[in-house]
This record gives C-alpha cells, structure tokens and sequence, in this order.
C-alpha cells in the first residue's frame, strides 16, 4: 500500500484506464481507502474511459446528443451496470418463458422412430417487452439501447472466444433477442429518417438501413459507408485534378461541398462540358477501383450471393447488384455536384443523366448511365435492353419517376427473396421472416404483406395482434380489397384465439421430475454418437416406447433418447442406437444453451430448468465423469 501510495494520482488513473481493469476493479480498489475513494470519484475522465470499455457505443451516440464534458461518467456508469442487470433478468424470464411449451410438446408428441426435428426453437420476443426492457419507466436512461447492444455484443463474443464453454443459456437467448432489439431499433430511426424533408433522405441511407435490418448480427454503421463513399468521391477528385486541373469543383466551398454530400441536389451545379468530365473521371476511377455491376438476370445464377445486395458488402468486395452500384454511383456523384437519378421499369432499372434539368424535357439529351459497361454513357440509340424497338423508354424516361428511398428498400427485398431460392443459409426461415416484417413495416396498408406475414406469424405460433391491428385501421374503397380485409381480419382474429390457448395450456403443463430406472445406459447432457453418424447431446428420455406402426421388427429395447445434433435438429432415437462419446470440447454451437449452462470435462451440465425435470441425471453424470 505505501508503494502505491506515492505514486501520483495521474498515474494511478493512467493505470485504472487500462483495458485489463474492469468497473468491479475499479469499485474495489476505491473502497481500500478513503484517498482512494475520494481521488476516483472526482476523476470523471477515468470513469469515462472505463464506460468507452465497456459500452463501446457510447462514443459514437454522444456527438449525436450532447458535450462530453457536461456528462456525469459515473452515473452514466451506475446506469448501465443496471441495465446489465436488467438485461440477465429478461434472459432469464426468456428461458423460463420458451423452454416448457416447446420442450415437452415436441418429445412427448407421438413420434416414429428416428424421427427428425426441425430445431426452429421459435422465440417471440413481443415488441411491447423490448420497449419495456429498453424503456423500463420514465427515469430510464436515454442511453439504455447502447448499453443493451453492447452488453449482448460482448456476451456473444466472450462466448465465441471461449469455444462456447459456459454461460450457454444466456448465450442461446441473447442471440435470439439481438435481433429483435435491432430492429427495434431501426424502426426508430427509420421514421426519424422517413419524415424528413425529401432532399435528405438519401438513397445511400436507405440502403444502409436495409444492410442493418438483414443483418441485426453486424455492426453497420452509416458513418462507415460515408467514409468509404467519401474516400472514392476524393480518389476521384485527385484524378480530376490530374486531367482537369482547372475544373471549377476546385473553387467550390467546403459548405458548398458539405451540403451535396448531406442533401439530394435538383440540378447540376456545372455546365454540359464540366460535367461530362467529371461524369468521365467517375466513371474511370470507379471501375479502375474494379467496381462491377451484376444484372437483373444474376439474381437468378446460382453464382448470385445476397451480398451482392447489401452496400456494405458491395463497398468491401466492389461487386453488386445493378441497383446498389447504382446507389454507389449516384451518391458519389452527388457528392461531386451532379444530379444522377435512378430510374426503375418494371423489369430493369438504370441511371439517369441529364445536363440540365429545369429544361423541357423534350429539348434536353438524357444519357443512360450503364453500370454494367464500365460506366459508359450511352444515349438512346444505345440501349441495351431495347436497341432496334421503335420505342425508347429513356426518350420517355420521364414518364417514369426516380426511385426514392421506400422504393429503393422494397426492390432491395425482393432482390434478396430471389436469391434465397438458389442459396439458402442455415436460418433461412428467420431471415424470410425478417423480410416480410420490413415489407409489412414500410409498406404497412399492403394486404399481400400482411397476408404473407400472418403465414410466418403463424407458423411460429407468433401473436397476430400487431397485423389485426393493422387490418382494423385499414379500409379500402375498392369491394374486392374490402372483402379481402374482412376475410383476412376475420381468419387471423380465430388463429389469434388458437395461438393465446396454445400458450395457455403450456403455462399449465407441470412434469415431475422424472427417476432413473436400472438398466438405463445414458443421461441427460451426455454427449453421443447416433446410428444416423452424427453426434449430437442427450436432451431428454422417454421410457416409453413410441405409438407407431413399421412394417419391420421393433427393437424390445424401452429407452428413447431426444438428442439435438450438431446439424441444430432434434432426433428422437432409440437407446441401441446410440453410442456414448468421450469428447474434450463442446461444440462449436450456441443452440444447445437453450438445454445446459455450461460445458463440463466431457458432457454438458443441464440449465435450471433442464435439471428441475431430471434431477436424477445430474448426480449421475457427476459420478460417471
């Protein structure tokens, strides 16, 4: 203590800040001594530091907000070591809420032999509790968002690091919320974004937005696609310096500049020739940056990845889809004083470009910006898509109007559901389900959105009310959509009724726990091989055979085992065809949090709620480990 003790408090507080000392450290090292005490509670920088640790996020929310210097740093500390807390809490009532109902119906079901499960393991996260979770009463910390994502991000990553050793539980029900929490998240801003004036609702943000909602498990952020879109628009503007060092874009303002990377610009800020050379240089750099185009014939390849939809994807590997190049392209150009739109037909869609635009139209050359050529710039005896009709639709592009942001977001979707037919990732149905929920969010009178999101909801067992809601509000002057309404408004209210007893009776169903009899040869958590040659963890056992009917012998052998493989499902198999296992590490899996804590020598220690029905394993399993 006297060492430490004639060390300056600068650098004592240097020492605290270090990444290794956590908040509890820090608390613990101030209640040694009153010296102590006193010297960290009036060190708001050390307490800054230790919140930028833990909440990451925090220092890019405050420039959105407030001065720094004006914040309380420990009280912004004290504030989301409760929201921690409260995070821990909901996880837990999530696992109580979702383990019972889905458990029980699926392994005392009759079943046939060897039969397969699809885990879907579908959690409903009711946006009225993510409010309450991010919104728990009106003192709650403005913040608490920030502090949610970042304790979840964490809790994922630590898991991950640690080859999924522990912690499974809150683990397999953070994935499942984060999402969720996302989304809720974006659906805010969204409708900050939506009721802005339409000059700043840029098409670039848009497409952020839908990269953020498909993929709720990355950290997107905008000011990251600004600062890549920012670096090209400057690479070209060194080329144009290059082979245009008199050009006028070099006497304009940095506001000037300023305000065309932040707003949509209604004209050209330069003549028919200083346009054009920039047009050229853009056009030049982009593709010399080996940016390539894919058409609206890819997404139907089996070469055709989703990511080639997403911006930011298309940003870091410089290949995509026509409409977000497109969107590359015209933000670039945006900010380099030049009006590009982007104009969609019904089975295409291109960039526009015209010198001047508060002409008539019928007086002024518009050019097709073909980003799947390098750029060139083609008139409309060029066209690609109808070159020796007798009708141009670029002469007559006005009769179709640009696409805007909700546009831009729906054609984006669609792009994706296209390609979900060719490649189908392991939580396809999730992601489906993310769709439909943004189609019905931006587009929310859309009865075909609605239809198709009550199929999902109910698939799920998801509450329908939001979409009854929905319906309730709706009416619609033309008889047939108003029959349609009544039709759909009236099957979803009887699916409602069915859904609400479904999870009326699960609250009901009360197992005891269950003995082990002599003779039995595996437990709960214990880690096998099956005779399907996959391995997978002991969920659960029925003693009783099965009511099925096979045309070949049955085994005389009582035991049925519910295991869930590595391959996420769920099989429930009789005891002669499995095998134990002596496995040193636990799969690379978050799934199997939703049964056991954590992993232990060489089985899986089951949850609260797994070890309440079979007791009995766990003494078991101590004794055979």
């Amino acid at each position: 203590m006297a060492t430490i003790m004639c060390l300056s408090e600068d650098v004592i507080i240097h020492i605290l800040r270090t990444n290794d000392i956590g908040i509890r450290d820090v608390v613990n090292f101030s209640s040694t001594c009153k010296h102590f005490r006193d010297m960290i509670e009036n060190s708001n920088s050390c307490w800054r530091w230790k919140s930028y640790q833990r909440w990451p996020s925090l220092e890019k929310a405050f420039p959105k907000r407030q001065d720094v210097k004006n914040i309380n740093f420990k009280e912004l500390t004290k504030a989301g070591v409760k929201c921690m807390k409260e995070l821990r809490h909901f996880l837990t009532e999530m696992n109580k809420k979702y383990y019972r109902h889905i458990y029980y119906e699926r392994l005392e079901d009759t079943v046939s032999l060897r039969m397969r499960y699809d885990n879907n393991n579908h959690v409903n996260v009711n946006e009225e509790d993510i409010h309450l979770l991010i919104h728990p009463d009106e003192a709650a910390h403005p913040l608490n968002y920030y502090f949610l994502i970042d304790e979840l991000t964490s809790l994922l990553k630590r898991s991950e690091e640690s080859g999924y050793m522990d912690d499974l539980t809150n683990l397999y029900y953070g994935e499942k919320l984060l999402p969720y929490l996302k989304h809720y998240h974006l659906k805010e801003e969204w409708k900050e974004f939506i009721n802005r004036p339409v000059e700043q609702q840029l098409l670039e943000e848009a497409a952020t937005f839908f990269s953020q909602w498909y993929q709720p498990n990355k950290d997107i952020s905008y000011s990251r696609i600004q600062k890549e879109l920012n670096n090209i628009t400057e690479q070209v503007m060194q080329q144009i310096r290059i082979e245009h060092p008199t050009h006028p874009i070099f006497s304009a303002s940095h506001e000037q500049l300023s305000f065309w990377k932040n707003n949509n610009i209604d004209e050209n800020q330069w003549n028919n020739e200083a346009g054009r050379q920039i047009l050229d240089v853009l056009c030049k750099t982009l593709f010399q940056l080996s940016f390539q185009g894919l058409g609206e014939q890819a997404y139907r390849s089996r070469t055709f990845r989703r990511e080639h939809v997403l911006i930011d994807h298309v940003l870091q590997e410089r290949t995509g889809y026509i409409v977000s190049l497109a969107v590359v392209f015209q933000s670039v150009a945006r900010r380099l004083g030049l009006r590009c739109d982007l104009i969609s037909f019904p089975d295409h869609c291109f960039l526009t470009w015209k010198p001047n635009y508060n002409t008539n139209p019928d007086y002024e050359h518009c050019f097709y910006i073909d980003i799947l050529n390098n750029g060139a710039l083609l008139s409309k005896n060029d066209c690609p898509r109808i070159r020796g009709a007798t009708k141009c639709p670029i002469k007559n592009f006005n009769t179709y109007s640009k696409i805007n942001s909700i546009q831009l977001v729906l054609k984006l979707i669609t792009c994706i559901e296209l390609t979900d037919l060719f490649d189908q990732p392991k939580d396809i149905k999730e992601r489906k389900g993310w769709l439909l929920e943004l189609r019905h969010f931006i587009k929310p009178d859309d009865m075909d959105a609605i239809t198709d999101l009550s199929y999902y909801y109910m698939d799920r067992k998801k509450s329908l009310s939001s979409l009854i809601t929905s319906l309730q509000k709706n009416y619609y002057s033309v008889g047939f959509e108003e029959a349609r309404r009544q039709f759909l408004l009236d099957k979803l209210q009887r699916n409602e009724e069915a859904i609400s007893k479904f999870y009326k009776k699960s609250k009901l169903v009360r197992k005891h726990p269950k003995r082990r009899l002599s003779g039995m040869k595996f437990a709960v958590g214990m880690i096998v091989r099956t005779n399907l040659d996959t391995e997978g963890v002991i969920t659960g056992w029925n003693p009783k055979k099965p009511n099925f009917r096979i045309r070949n012998t049955i085994s005389s052998v009582s035991w049925y085992y519910a295991v869930l493989c590595e391959d996420e499902r769920l099989y429930y198999i009789s005891e002669v065809g499995l095998c134990k296992v002596n496995r040193p590490k636990p799969f690379n899996n978050s799934s199997f949090g939703k049964y056991f804590c954590r992993f232990e020598d060489n089985h899986y220690v089951p949850n609260e709620l797994l070890a309440n029905d079979y007791p009995f394993d766990i003494s078991y399993l101590s004794n055979k480990s």
